[in-house]
């Protein structure tokens, strides 16, 4: 007979992924002399591999070459806040030829475009034809402009300099340079939440990877991502600061310059911190990091003018500020940044990376992560990414539980189903009551005397079609029958009910079921 299960529970723990001490692990590794060039002829005996600061133990050792046959996921997200339409053409027609030229049995490209949200172009394809139509639809797609607009601050900046010059002695009560920090202040605060969502939007993009055993690359297209934003906009109000102590820019401005510190105020919007959070999150889940930049230092240097001085530091400032996220993420991934290269060119390192690099299996002794591997060989350059890795079944399904929330789940073996019940206001939030069914068939059971025992884990996240997703909660649940009533179940379902509370703008649910036994899964979402 059929048996229904319920339990209830808020949404609030969390799955980590962890690689721990005597996990097996694979790194992916390549090696590049000081021009650049790959070194796809080294042997095991070249390496030399520290974990925790101990020698690490070489379990297995595989030289790749162009004609190797592993599976490769590639995923191009392109940011349509930040690159010009003719550099987006520019990256799109380079992507079409690299993928025509390169592709691989088993390979798969995934294309988003990041905006307010992330858009999927396609799904995972290794179909040609959908990955020239998802090529075309990332090279039309809408450009968005977020409230960080450098140009706008930098005119609205000048409009206070010249109202305050305008306005004279009369303006002393009201104005000081302190109105020119306020105002730069604002701009940097709205780059910071930018800038905040950017990171957000590509660390959901690391959850879309449907597997963490083949060479993984994200390859991010943008006119950069800056660590501390709003730096060159302080940048250049220093260059200002000197000019209204010398009295150059009248009485008002005078006032309060000299006691004003715009680098100090610079430092109060650093996201150094949030990109390392990032990449160590990228690295650990075995994705390198590749930036691309065609443009860096054309348009941006531009910007930074006045009409009564070219300030050539905060023009550096500028540049410099905005390539320093991409190369912090590609240098802590493995990856590369490439910038102010034509894209074509800069995609050819990036195919001679994916054709020319060595995996090493080790057995590590301490907690495995970008810091605590060190990799040398000879005197050549080493760029380390965790590769040829297998997930532990808990990352793996919570990992694509958050995915499932853009990409519709591609796999069901399980043959799961999800309901939901209307919605019951919680104050701001939602509760609703969330039914998993379960095939009883395609649970594994084995005989204890004259019972069968078996189990289930159910993961669960609420998030929206736009790719925001709340942390992963497991509810693990142990079962023991008699076996005469299994055999009576036939083809009846088990259901799991729960509680779930939605936040406020979240409309989805998506839920990941792993057999105990047999390690099978099953996949569902739903829409509220």
């Amino acid at each position: 007979m059929a048996r229904t299960i319920c339990w209830c529970l808020l949404i609030t723990a969390f799955v980590s992924v962890v690689y721990a001490e005597d996990t097996p692990v694979a790194l992916s590794i390549v090696v590049t002399d000081g021009k650049g060039n790959r070194i796809p002829s080294l042997t095991r005996e070249d390496f030399q591999i520290a974990n925790g600061g101990q020698p690490a133990k070489v379990a297995a050792f595989v030289e790749r070459h162009a004609d190797a046959a592993i599976p490769r996921r590639i995923l191009v997200l392109i940011d349509t806040t930040t690159i010009t339409m003719p550099a987006r053409a520019a990256i799109v027609s380079a992507l079409r030829d690299l993928f025509a030229k390169s592709l691989r049995p088993g390979d798969e490209v995934l294309m988003l475009t990041a905006g307010q949200s992330l858009t999927p172009m396609s799904g995972w394809t290794s179909d040609p034809k959908e990955i020239d139509t998802a090529l075309q639809r990332a090279s039309t797609a809408a450009s968005q402009t977020m409230a960080g607009d450098r140009i706008e601050a930098e005119r609205r900046l000048r409009e206070l300099i010249n109202d305050i010059q305008r306005a004279g002695s009369n303006g002393a009560q009201f104005y000081s340079f302190d109105t020119l920090v306020t105002a730069i202040r604002t701009y940097a605060a709205a780059v910071y939440r930018d800038t905040r969502q950017a990171l957000a939007l590509i660390t959901t993009a690391t959850d879309l990877f449907p597997s963490h055993s083949t060479r993984n690359v994200m390859i991010i297209a943008g006119a950069g991502l800056p660590l501390r934003p709003g730096a060159d906009m302080f940048q250049y109000l220093e260059t200002v600061k000197t000019q209204a102590e010398q009295g150059l820019l009248g009485a008002s401005l005078r006032q309060g310059a000299a006691r004003s510190s715009p680098m100090t105020e610079a430092s109060s919007f650093d996201l150094t911190e949030y990109f390392r959070g990032l990449s160590a999150e990228a690295w650990r889940k075995g994705i390198a990091i590749y930036a691309v930049d065609s443009e860096m230092g054309d348009s941006s240097a531009r910007l930074v003018e006045s009409q009564r001085t070219v300030d050539r530091t905060a023009s550096f400032a500028t540049t410099a500020n905005a390539s320093a996220g991409y190369e912090l993420l590609a240098n802590e991934t493995g990856g590369l940044a490439i910038l102010g290269q034509r894209p074509e060119t800069g995609l050819a390192e990036l195919r001679s990376d994916l054709d020319n690099f060595y995996t090493i299996g080790i057995v590590p002794t301490a907690a495995v992560n970008k810091d605590t591997i060190k990799v040398h060989a000879k005197n050549y350059r080493v760029r380390v990414t965790l590769g040829g890795l297998q997930l532990s079944p808990d990352a793996d399904i919570s990992s694509r539980v958050v995915a499932h929330h853009l990409l519709k789940p591609d796999s069901n073996d399980l043959g799961i189903s999800v309901q939901a019940m209307e919605p019951v206001a919680d104050g701001e939030k939602r509760r609703v009551t969330l039914k998993v069914m379960i095939p009883i068939k395609r649970l594994k059971f084995v005989q204890e005397g004259s019972d069968v025992t078996g189990g289930f884990s159910v993961y669960i996240a609420t998030g929206d079609q736009l790719g925001h997703a709340s942390k992963v909660n497991k509810q693990t649940k142990q079962l023991r029958w008699p076996a005469a009533a299994l055999q009576a179940a036939g083809d009846r379902q088990l259901t799991f009910a729960v509680d779930v509370v939605l936040e406020p703008g979240r409309n989805q649910i998506s839920v990941g079921v792993m057999d105990d036994a047999s390690k099978a899964t099953g996949f569902d979402r739903v829409s509220i």
